[in-house]
């Protein structure tokens, strides 16, 4: 027979204190660079660090927060609302009309949107909501089973294969800008260039 200890609200506060810092400065490592400076361009073109500490500032406080409410307030109710919960027999009785057929429903949304956002924007409006998001859901989509390939089989935690998005996106910005952008150096062209 196990015992199930109930955490007491003091030490339940302690371990939510503990955690919302840990989960502040966790959120400061990741987020200094990405949130905390941002490059913008001046009125002579010239590329200028613009710092950004209260969004960063925001940002920290927001996960603390976060995670303080989740350990202190939210998981024991959780728990609670758990232990005192009765049991169900079979919980795959219970699906819902939407889960059970959320396959088909998910083939018929893929046949009917772009008709539908071709009817509803027009020719140039359906090439945003159809082409760039459909790349975008399309590339998102094949680097999470990239993932799913690599940790879900394999059991490894290998972000490498990223390295070929990256370079292809690069590759497909440097291929599709003008020629001129990258024979330019300080205003000059450069030597041996076929446009000297």
């Amino acid at each position: 027979m196990t015992m199930q200890t109930v955490a007491s609200p003091d030490t339940r506060i302690q371990s939510a204190v503990r955690e919302a810092f840990f989960a502040g400065l966790i959120t400061l490592g990741l987020f200094v660079l990405l949130i905390g400076f941002k490059t913008d361009q001046n009125i002579r073109n010239e590329l200028i660090l613009v710092q950004r500490w209260g969004m960063l500032a925001i940002i920290v406080a927001l996960a603390m927060a976060g995670r303080f409410a989740m350990v202190a307030f939210i998981s024991p109710a959780l728990e609670q609302r758990k232990s005192t919960k009765p049991r169900k027999a079979d919980a795959s009785a219970r699906q819902t009309w939407v889960r059970q057929n959320f396959n088909k429903l998910a083939l018929v949304f893929l046949l009917l949107y772009p008709p539908m956002i071709l009817y509803l924007v027009g020719v140039q409006g359906s090439l945003k909501w159809v082409d760039n998001f459909g790349i975008q859901i399309l590339i998102y989509v094949m680097l999470g089973w990239g993932l799913n390939i690599v940790v879900g089989y394999a059991g490894l935690l290998d972000l490498g294969y990223i390295a070929f998005f990256a370079m292809g996106a690069y590759l497909w910005a440097m291929f599709t800008s003008p020629v001129e952008t990258y024979l330019k150096i300080n205003n000059h062209l450069v030597p041996g260039s076929y446009l000297y």
